[in-house]
């Protein structure tokens, strides 16, 4: 029977996502918008800057930043790659865009804003 180590802290889960899904530094401080000095930092626990990255770090990782913190992956594992990828384009997506899509899904009893309507009336 092989042992699974949880990782304990945020960071050692950020790295281990890291090396588990075969990411490069370099390549993920380009997708965060950083520098990789300043993940090596964090790796090697110079800065704790990471903190206000915590978002974008749980996107590209493709898990949730309470996974990152805590350690708790609730639903995250039973999403299908088009609920992940829906996911990721409403986190990415403006304000308006994302009152459509909760009208659109009658999550929100409340109006669009006037802009939505009248560009959808076009």
């Amino acid at each position: 029977m092989q042992m699974v180590v949880i990782p304990v802290d945020t960071l050692t889960r950020i790295f281990a996502l890291l090396d588990e899904k075969g990411i490069e530094q370099k390549k993920f401080a380009v997708l965060l918008g950083t520098t990789d000095k300043t993940v090596s930092a964090w790796r090697t626990g110079r800065s704790k800057s990471f903190a206000k990255y915590l978002p974008k770090i749980a996107e590209v990782l493709g898990t949730t930043t309470d996974y990152l913190n805590y350690g708790t992956r609730p639903d995250a594992e039973h999403l299908t790659d088009e609920e992940r990828q829906l996911l990721a384009a409403y986190r990415q997506a403006d304000e308006k865009s994302r009152a459509m899509v909760r009208l659109a899904l009658n999550m929100d009893s409340a109006e669009p804003p006037a802009s939505a309507l009248s560009e959808k009336a076009m």
